[in-house]
């Protein structure tokens, strides 16, 4: 039976949901940045101590939007590989996430982001 190994380098994006709305945030960029400006769901890199890339995705929404995972699906669609402007190959996965709202608060973080929103398909 084969097995997958993910590298340290592998970059994790986690989609947090609640009454059909993804958490997006603005993240804090130099305007000569490619993305400075452009909105992103909660995410980041692997570091070597997480056990798993679930793990990566709760700790990334709490660190970022300072919200605790309730239940984690997982990845969403097929793994989306792309390479940095450094040649670093990247595996990106995106997740669905519940999030129970009715006792915690979005709280970015100041050094990462700008504001964030609820968006829906309206």
């Amino acid at each position: 039976m084969g097995y997958l190994t993910y590298e340290s380098d592998s970059s994790v994006a986690d989609f947090a949901v609640s009454k059909q709305a993804y958490l997006t945030s603005r993240p804090e960029r130099a305007d000569t940045d490619d993305d400075a400006g452009k909105w992103e769901p909660p995410g980041g890199a692997c570091d070597d101590w997480d056990k798993s890339i679930l793990s990566v995705a709760v700790r990334e929404l709490h660190e970022e939007a300072g919200l605790d995972a309730e239940w984690i699906g997982g990845p969403v669609d097929k793994p989306h590989f792309f390479t940095l402007d450094d040649a670093k190959r990247v595996c990106q996965f995106h997740f669905l996430v519940s999030v129970d709202m009715s006792n915690q608060t979005v709280k970015l973080s100041p050094d990462e982001h700008q504001r964030f929103v609820w968006a829906t398909e309206d």
